[in-house]
């Protein structure tokens, strides 16, 4: 996609390390990256990225199973990789701003099961119209997002993180199976009960999860629908969006306006990810 940019050049945060940097992200940074990507519920990602930086904490065990000798540059080494993880929970939304601060001023001895989050009931489309009503009547103003999650992906969590700006709901609307079905024969690939439910354990990011009642794509006017009944006031869109024109007419339908995201992350869509997934596992579907 153009003007996307490599995930790792997000990293140019950390200290230099003059001629190995480089190599130190394809050596430690690009397969920690790859573990945290790697998982078929993104909740265990939280779980791995909270896992690896209390290992990291530990400067004995990390220095006894990482040493190269020169204690600088193991110092170093082991400072870089404390950033990497702070910075990618960070930009993930993995885990929330208290819990890293938790994990460094404690220096790793914390309990790793209070990065398991509890499963949030799953609430009805009416249920949640209720929901929005009220959050309406206090002054929110209400954002959507739309997709398959199929599965959800840390390309995902890093959008919502910017569409859940301060003061704002985030709703996330999920396609049926009927509306998925049109991405592949293998579609859908997880259950949507499961794509909901790791989408409601990250409640720092989404108020509300929902799925999109229309069976066709082309059904404007029940997607306008959808929008109006729950009150959304603007509904957050990728620059190359599919059916982009349709997209735009049924929000402008429901009385709402579109909103663009700005940044890319690199390739990390539902479908590569799962890719990369069935060559490392060799399973099927959840």
């Amino acid at each position: 996609m153009a003007n996307e940019k490599s995930l790792l050049d997000f990293f140019e945060v950390f200290p230099s390390i003059g001629p190995d940097k480089d190599d130190w992200l394809n050596t430690y940074g690009k397969p920690m990256l790859d573990e945290i990507i790697l998982q078929r519920d993104v909740r265990d990602s939280r779980l791995i990225t909270a896992q690896m930086l209390v290992n990291v904490l530990d400067a004995k065990a990390f220095l006894k199973k990482n040493s190269t000798g020169n204690k600088s540059l193991d110092g170093m080494n082991r400072a870089i990789r404390i950033a990497f993880l702070v910075y990618t929970a960070r930009i993930f939304s993995l885990l929330t701003s208290e819990e890293v601060l938790q994990i460094l001023q404690h220096k790793g001895l914390v309990d790793l099961g209070q990065f398991q989050p509890d499963e949030k009931p799953l609430l009805s489309f009416e249920e949640l119209q209720l929901k929005t009503t009220e959050w309406k009547e206090q002054g929110f103003k209400i954002n959507c997002f739309l997709g398959s999650f199929d599965p959800p992906t840390l390309l995902h969590l890093a959008l919502m993180t910017e569409a859940a700006s301060t003061g704002e709901k985030l709703l996330v609307g999920l396609d049926n199976d009927q509306l998925i079905k049109r991405k592949g024969e293998d579609r859908p690939r997880i259950r949507l009960e499961l794509r909901r439910q790791i989408l409601e354990n990250f409640p720092w990011l989404v108020a509300g999860t929902f799925v999109l009642r229309p069976l066709s794509i082309s059904d404007d006017e029940g997607f306008a629908k959808d929008y109006k009944n729950l009150g959304v006031d603007s509904v957050l869109l990728m620059h190359d969006q599919e059916n982009l024109i349709a997209r735009l007419n049924q929000i402008e339908s429901a009385g709402a306006k579109p909103r663009y995201f700005e940044q890319r992350f690199g390739e990390l869509t539902s479908t590569i990810v799962m890719e990369m997934i069935r060559s490392r596992t060799k399973e099927g579907k959840l």
